[in-house]
């Protein structure tokens, strides 16, 4: 019997067009390949004809795989602006969401209601810049409009290395690898190795993960007084992603300063004031 403390339900959000059910099917090639799809050009999920003419997703459609002990029902939420309630019914019964964001054509009104209807529910979310591969396609100007756009400080988990015809894989900013990845013989991806970090790339995924250590650091107090950085890879907080051929992950814990050091004194001010803060007084004069 399976315990339902190891059952997670997580809704895949994001707008039409962002890569959504390919992801899944994805998740599904590596943790339950027997319910994935066989030629890779067509999804089981969109069983419904209209969306097997229109490729696209027109309702929720609920499958599962799982991972390292625990079962993960996943919800592939349509994105189109006219399915959006379904959408919401679904995060109704999750406990997470994953955002794709398509690091082409970034946030766009549907990804923005997407975050607000999360943001109403208080339902914590996991981006993924999807489509790296593609033309035009960048990360960082992904993070940039998801922080101008929602009002968010996403914290990335991954650098892509390379992007369009030249991506190549991706650097792991909690253990500072590269993973490059390799293709087989009709040119697909079909796996991994560890690398160190490309020289290019040693200066702008040192400063993505300071960002990384210092919002997780500014979390917990006995982080925030440590005396030493965390900056190998052994003494890096638990934090996990999973690996996406053609995207990269990234979340928004509130990001201080910018250095390679532990958080200046301000910064860890401002987060014990924000932990510690006493919540407002209602207008009866009682607290909430």
């Amino acid at each position: 019997m399976i315990d339902p403390k190891t059952i997670r339900n997580v809704a895949v959000i994001a707008h039409d067009g962002a890569g959504k059910t390919a992801l899944t099917e994805a998740l599904l090639r590596h943790d339950a390949p027997a319910r994935a799809s066989k030629d890779g050009s067509t999804s089981h999920l969109d069983v419904d004809p209209e969306e097997t003419k229109r490729n696209f997703t027109v309702a929720t459609h609920i499958t599962f795989a799982e991972h390292e002990g625990t079962l993960l029902n996943l919800l592939d939420a349509p994105g189109f602006s006219d399915f959006l309630t379904d959408a919401d019914r679904s995060m109704a019964v999750c406990e997470g969401g994953l955002l794709m964001v398509s690091a082409v054509s970034g946030v766009k009104h549907q990804t923005e209601a997407h975050w607000e209807m999360a943001a109403d529910r208080a339902l914590p979310l996991l981006a993924c810049v999807n489509k790296l591969d593609k033309e035009r396609a960048s990360f960082l100007r992904a993070l940039d409009d998801i922080e101008k756009t929602l009002k968010a400080k996403p914290i990335a988990l991954q650098l892509p290395i390379g992007l369009g015809e030249s991506f190549s894989g991706v650097i792991d900013l909690i253990t500072m690898n590269a993973h490059a990845y390799t293709r087989r013989s009709d040119g697909k991806f079909g796996g991994f190795v560890l690398e160190d970090v490309p020289d290019q790339l040693v200066a702008e995924a040192k400063r993505l993960r300071t960002r990384l250590v210092e919002a997780v650091a500014e979390t917990d107090d006995a982080m925030l007084e440590a005396p030493t950085p965390f900056w190998g890879g052994a003494s890096c907080p638990c934090l996990r992603a999973r690996r996406g051929r053609g995207s990269a992950w990234t979340t928004w814990p509130a990001p201080s300063s910018a250095t390679c050091r532990r958080p200046r004194s301000a910064a860890r001010s401002r987060a014990r004031m924000r932990r510690t803060a006493k919540p407002p007084a209602t207008r009866s004069g009682t607290r909430p």
